[in-house]
């Protein structure tokens, strides 16, 4: 107030994540409340078609005489002849309400659509492209080429990659947490083998001042470096294992966890460049963009072919022409 400088304080990066985490949350518990709104609204909108359904159906006893003959309730006001004998029926109108509040196309009874007709929602087995040791793709095309060389080279960042495209995580941390798990602590174990090996030799001037070679051999410190090697190789190999599970199972994917654990013991590499060929072929933002075919189709959106719809009425078309082209056909 006095002419000084007004200065906000940046908050720390604990407190920024624990922002981003907050706001993450409320997303994601916004989007549960409005699944939940949806829901409500399609048990609601069913219970209204059963109350009609039943009142329809009380006002329609059917009477039986002495004749044994059925006859309707006359009605007040009610005549046979003005009874309407076209058009679409109750029930179809109240199919029309649920697939407005459902969203799922639905036809009435009649025959008649009010939407399109239901897709098929069952779950189709995909596949990864190309099998585990097919490095550069199904198709050997450029983009899995390219992919081969990025795995081979950068490793961390397509991995990183993979993660953000599939299953929604940071990018940065997956990178980083790859890194550690499979470059870094192999990194420290050959330098720790390099410096405690018992068969590193050098030159050493002796009193004479000579150079005689000498060999270490302090092979414990050796044994300790590799047997520290293994734990840890195998708890970055158990964690890939298990996010290269999620994958598979978020987008039905074929495999079991047992096959996603030994691609990646078996061939670390490997397993990452099939992971990245097929996510940068088929997923993105979380979403399967595939193929509807035997490799996709679930969650996708259906395929445009030509084949006809039996359940689609046919469109309608213009009445041909009745002007006599043909007589005017000679005229100059």
């Amino acid at each position: 107030l006095g002419g000084g400088v007004l200065t906000v304080a940046r908050p720390s990066r604990p407190t920024r994540l624990r922002q981003e985490a907050r706001l993450r949350f409320a997303q994601r518990l916004s989007r549960w409340s409005e699944a939940c709104s949806k829901v409500e609204n399609v048990r609601i909108a069913c219970e209204r078609v059963e109350e009609r359904r039943a009142e329809r159906s009380a006002a329609t006893t059917i009477q039986v005489g002495p004749d044994m003959s059925t006859s309707r309730p006359e009605k007040e006001g009610y005549e046979p002849s003005k009874e309407k004998t076209g058009g679409p029926s109750e029930a179809a109108y109240e199919d029309r309400d649920v697939a407005v509040a459902t969203g799922v196309p639905l036809y009435s009874i009649d025959g008649r659509p009010f939407m399109y007709r239901p897709v098929d929602t069952e779950p189709v087995e995909r596949h990864w492209d190309g099998h585990l040791l097919q490095c550069w793709g199904s198709e050997c095309s450029l983009l899995g080429w390219l992919v081969c060389c990025v795995v081979m080279w950068v490793p961390c960042l397509a991995y990183g990659r993979n993660m953000d495209q599939a299953l929604r995580k940071s990018f940065l941390w997956q990178a980083v947490l790859y890194f550690v798990l499979a470059m870094g602590f192999q990194s420290l174990v050959n330098a720790m083998v390099e410096i405690t090996c018992p068969f590193k030799t050098w030159e050493r001037m002796d009193a004479s001042g000579q150079l005689v070679e000498v060999m270490h051999r302090s092979c414990l410190k050796y044994h300790y470096a590799r047997a520290a090697f293994y734990p840890l190789y195998f708890v970055g190999i158990i964690y890939f294992a298990y996010r290269r599970n999620e994958v598979r199972e978020r987008f039905n994917i074929a495999g079991s966890s047992l096959g996603d654990f030994l691609s990646w013991f078996c061939c670390a590499s490997c397993a990452l460049c099939q992971e990245t060929r097929t996510i940068a072929l088929y997923i993105k933002d979380g979403n399967w963009i595939g193929r509807r075919d035997a490799n996709s189709g679930y969650g996708t959106l259906p395929s445009q072919d030509s084949s006809p719809d039996p359940y689609r009425p046919p469109e309608a078309t213009a009445p041909p022409s009745l002007e006599p082209t043909h007589l005017y056909s000679n005229q100059v």
